[in-house]
C-alpha cells in the first residue's frame, strides 16, 4: 500500500459551471485510489476511483499481439507512455505504426505517447505523439491540436525501454518466402525480348537480434536457350548477416556468403541520417570473387575483387521525391557516377537513373510495387508467404558488363529497410 497526498489545480466540472472543486488524493491500494473532493460552496465528498494505469496497461500488450505485432515492451512514466514493437505481419511498416497508435489510444487513453519501431529487434524509428487531451480510437477521434514527431531513435528512449521485459517474442524461427524473378533482354533485332522467368524460394531464419540466415534455391520456369546460359536448379543467395546499431544512429550490416550477379564473399553497409534526418550518408563495400553454378558444377575464383559505393541522398517531403548520387567502383573494376530520382506513391516507388562510366554511359528506370496481401501470417514457428514487394530495373543501354554491382539479400528494394522519418510522417498523416 502506498500513501500519498496530491492536490490538483482548480477545475470546473463539465456542464456544471456553478461548482468549482479541488480534489485531494488521500491514498491508493493496488488498483484503487481514494480522493477527497471539496465542492464549493462547502460540499465534501469522499470518492474511491480506479487507477487508470493498473489494468489497462496490462491488457495493452495482448491487444497489440492480437493485431500482428510482437516483441512488445511498455514503460509508463508520469508524463509519457513508452512502447516498442516489431512488425512481422504487416506488409507496410507505416500501416503497422498506425495500427499500434490506434490500439494504444483505444486501450489506454493517454495524452503523450512514444513508440519505437524495431526491425529484427533493432530500433529503427521513434514516433512521439503529443496531444492537448486524451483521445481514443483512430485519427477520426483525435483532438484538433496534436503534435506528431518522427525521428531516428534517441538513446534515452532506447535505454528506458530496455529496462522493460520484452513480451510476445516472435515465434517464427523459419520463414519460407517464394520470390519471383523475371529477366528481359533486348539485344537481337529478330526478337522483341529474350526472357528468363524463375521462382526462387528462400528460407530465412532470425536466430537472435539482428541476425539472419538465408538459403535460396532457383527453379527455372522458362529460359531462352540462346541468350541465357544458366540452366537447371541452382543455388541463389546463401548468406548470414548481422545488423547492429551504434550510438548517434550509425547502422551497420555485415553479410557473408553467396550473392547475386555471380559474386560470393563479404559485404558491409553503413548508414547515417543527416540534414535534419531528411537525408542520409551511406557506404557499401565488398570483397568478392566470381561464383557461378553451371550444369551441376560450381565455378569460382579467388576472393580478391574490391568494390564499393559511397553516396548521399535527400528526401523532399513536399513532392515525396528522393534524390541520390553515388560514386562507385563496380565489380568489373570500372568506376562511375550514378544519379537517381525516385517518386514515392505510398507503397509504390518509381524512378529513373543515369550513370556516367569511364567505359560506357548508361541509364534506365526502375519500380517497386507491393504484392498482394496487406498482412502475412507469421504466428507459427514455420510460415510460407510471398515477398512484400517486387522490384524491377530496366537497363536502357543494354550494358551487361560495365556499371554492374550485386545485392547482398533477395528482398533488396526501395521500400523495405528504408526508414526515412519524413517519409513515414508524410504517409502516417494521410492514412
Amino acid at each position: 500500500m502506498s500513501l500519498y497526498v496530491k492536490i490538483s489545480q482548480w477545475k470546473v466540472i463539465p456542464h456544471k459551471e456553478d461548482y468549482i472543486f479541488r480534489s485531494i488524493h488521500l491514498f491508493s491500494i493496488k488498483t484503487f485510489e481514494l480522493s477527497l473532493w471539496i465542492l464549493l460552496p462547502g460540499i465534501i465528498l469522499l470518492i474511491p476511483t480506479k487507477k487508470p494505469n493498473a489494468q489497462n496497461i496490462n491488457s495493452l500488450t495482448p491487444k497489440l499481439r492480437e493485431n500482428g505485432l510482437c516483441e512488445i515492451r511498455t514503460v509508463k512514466t508520469d508524463s509519457f507512455l513508452y512502447a516498442s514493437f516489431s512488425n512481422r505481419e504487416y506488409r507496410w511498416d507505416v500501416a503497422a505504426l498506425q495500427k499500434a497508435i490506434d490500439i494504444i489510444h483505444r486501450t489506454y487513453p493517454t495524452k503523450n505517447l512514444n513508440l519505437l519501431l524495431c526491425h529484427q529487434g533493432i530500433s529503427v524509428l521513434e514516433t512521439t505523439l503529443i496531444c492537448d487531451s486524451d483521445f481514443t480510437g483512430s485519427k477520426h477521434n483525435a483532438p484538433n491540436n496534436y503534435k506528431l514527431i518522427i525521428e531516428k531513435p534517441r538513446e534515452a528512449t532506447v535505454m528506458l525501454l530496455q529496462t522493460s521485459q520484452s513480451r510476445y517474442l516472435d515465434k517464427t524461427r523459419f520463414q519460407l518466402i517464394i520470390y519471383p524473378e523475371l529477366y528481359l533482354k533486348n539485344t537481337n533485332m529478330n526478337r522483341i525480348y529474350e526472357i528468363q522467368a524463375n521462382v526462387a524460394p528462400a528460407l530465412h531464419s532470425d536466430l537472435w537480434r539482428g541476425f539472419r540466415f538465408t538459403a535460396q534455391i532457383v527453379f527455372p520456369l522458362y529460359s531462352d536457350p540462346l541468350y541465357y546460359k544458366e540452366k537447371g536448379i541452382r543455388p541463389g543467395f546463401l548468406t548470414i548477416s548481422q545488423r547492429f546499431r551504434l550510438r548517434n544512429n550509425y547502422n551497420f550490416c555485415i553479410t557473408l556468403g553467396n550473392f547475386n550477379m555471380h559474386r560470393y564473399g563479404a559485404d558491409i553497409e553503413i548508414h547515417k541520417a543527416i540534414i535534419q534526418q531528411k537525408g542520409s550518408l551511406h557506404f557499401k563495400a565488398g570483397l568478392t570473387g566470381k561464383s557461378q553454378f553451371y550444369e551441376g558444377d560450381w565455378y569460382r575464383d579467388q576472393i580478391n575483387t574490391l568494390s564499393w559505393e559511397a553516396g548521399i541522398d535527400y528526401y523532399y517531403p513536399k513532392y515525396n521525391l528522393l534524390f541520390a548520387i553515388n560514386i562507385n567502383k563496380f565489380i568489373n573494376h570500372d568506376h562511375g557516377l550514378t544519379f537517381k530520382c525516385t517518386r514515392y506513391f505510398k507503397e509504390t516507388a518509381i524512378g529513373f537513373y543515369g550513370q556516367i562510366n569511364e567505359n560506357q554511359n548508361n541509364g534506365g528506370f526502375y519500380f517497386t510495387i507491393p504484392l498482394p496481401g496487406k498482412k502475412r501470417r507469421t504466428n507459427k514457428k514455420f510460415s510460407i508467404s510471398i515477398p512484400r514487394y517486387f522490384e524491377w530495373t530496366y537497363n536502357a543501354a543494354t550494358e551487361f558488363y560495365y556499371g554492374q554491382n550485386y545485392d547482398s539479400k533477395p528482398d533488396q528494394n526501395n521500400i523495405e529497410y528504408w526508414y526515412n522519418p519524413n517519409y513515414f510522417k508524410e504517409y502516417l498523416k494521410t492514412r
